[in-house]
């Protein structure tokens, strides 16, 4: 618990230094998404497959999409309540909204600090957040792993067929060696970020010792995500469904999103697993569509991601009733006087 406070205590040092307020590290994580939203939309404009934006499917896809990205903040505040954290579900929602805009911004650190800190408006202590964050990863990959792992037996032979077409077969090294130099390359490269991821593990492991976790409460959150990753994969099944492409089962779109998922989440280089989780989603359905279509089915994805996220941050960010008040304040004058 000491570790982690000293951690936490670190972080809000570095907040109040880089005098980093709510409203600017909103307007810069509203300019990275922005940017990653217009790089992905020129990635767009040089594939010959568009979906049908009048399409009722692409609508579903939107809305299911922004859906998703709210009631999915919810799970935080399960999990907080799994460790006997009486909070606030819509404030949870709030801050986890607010807190994982953040993971674009450089760094790598302001999603997890910026959640840690602003845990403190629910009353929770560091110590908890900090093991709560734990707590709701380890749970959402052992989900995407239950949502994935059946549709992969199922369809092993499809997925292996796929993995054979383009991973190096053995008999020529140099592809297997020239990737793993690479690796080895990026690890040298980040070290000192991957050092930091462990420590921050270790820091979160540390901060678990003596709360108090109960066990109906995470079986309650686990199954909540479970269910998360399908709505998340239903958002690709609707987006192929506005695509003039050929149709593959949800159950393997749905175990594709949940597994590259995991693996994006394992690049450690990769802000929020981009393109590491693309790639990995269009090499699994190989053996259904196209690489090129798979491609530009995991950028129409990430793209309403990005247009998920933006929703998000802007309604946590605006004072709603304090613009419904001063919209309804004029008429209710203008009722009186008439």
């Amino acid at each position: 618990n000491a570790i982690a406070k000293v951690t936490m205590n670190k972080m809000q040092k570095l907040f109040s230094m880089l005098k980093l307020n709510k409203w600017l590290t909103t307007a810069l994580t509203l300019i990275v998404i922005v940017m990653i939203f217009q790089s992905g939309q020129k990635l767009l404009s040089d594939c010959e497959l568009l979906p049908a934006f009048d399409s009722p499917w692409f609508a579903a896809a939107i809305v299911l999409a922004c859906a998703y990205r709210v009631i999915n903040a919810y799970g935080w505040a399960l999990v907080l309540r799994a460790m006997k954290q009486p909070v606030d579900g819509t404030h949870a929602v709030k801050i986890w909204l607010r807190a994982e805009s953040r993971r674009w911004l450089p760094g790598g650190v302001w999603g997890y600090a910026s959640r840690a800190v602003q845990a403190q408006e629910l009353k929770v202590s560091t110590s908890a957040a900090s093991a709560s964050m734990l707590i709701e990863l380890f749970l959402t990959m052992v989900a995407a792993l239950i949502v994935a792992v059946p549709a992969a037996l199922i369809y092993r032979e499809e997925f292996l067929a796929s993995m054979n077409q383009y991973l190096p077969s053995a008999t020529n090294v140099w592809p297997v060696i020239a990737v793993t130099v690479t690796c080895v390359s990026l690890a040298v490269a980040f070290r000192r970020k991957i050092g930091r991821k462990f420590r921050s593990l270790c820091d979160h492991f540390q901060a678990l010792r003596g709360l108090t976790i109960s066990a109906t409460g995470v079986a309650t959150a686990l199954l909540f995500f479970v269910l998360m990753g399908i709505l998340n994969g239903g958002v690709t099944v609707f987006l192929l469904w506005s695509l003039p492409a050929d149709l593959v089962p949800p159950t393997v779109l749905i175990a594709a999103t949940s597994g590259a998922w995991v693996v994006g989440f394992l690049a450690i280089f990769s802000p929020g697993g981009l393109f590491v989780r693309e790639g990995v989603f269009a090499l699994c359905l190989v053996a259904w569509l196209p690489y090129g279509t798979g491609i530009t089915l995991a950028i129409l994805a990430r793209l309403l991601q990005m247009l998920a996220e933006l929703v998000g941050v802007v309604w946590v960010s605006v004072d709603w009733r304090l613009i419904v008040a001063k919209c309804v304040k004029p008429i209710q004058t203008l009722g009186r006087t008439s």
